[in-house]
């Protein structure tokens, strides 16, 4: 994992090209990693060489939550995590 300046990310073998970044990261398993952010490569190499970067699930998350943006599937799940009565 990398850490960049305020949360997690992770260095995926797939180079990220031109309007990948905001794209979802699915692990092989079909569970949501992250978002794509960047592309890794150090000037000397060729570009095939390089890696991606993928912010973790987590601040995405919470972004949404602070700003009440529910997924339609998750809504009724989060509205009990909130108000449980």
């Amino acid at each position: 994992m990398y850490r960049g300046p305020r949360h997690p990310h992770f260095i995926i073998s797939p180079l990220p090209r031109g309007g990948f970044s905001g794209g979802p990261v699915i692990t092989s398993y079909g569970a949501l990693l992250g978002v794509m952010t960047t592309s890794l490569v150090m000037v000397e190499l060729p570009a095939e060489l390089g890696y991606g970067a993928a912010i973790s699930v987590e601040p995405l998350w919470g972004l949404l939550m602070d700003n009440h943006i529910y997924p339609a599937s998750n809504a009724d799940f989060i509205r009990e995590l909130e108000d449980p009565s």
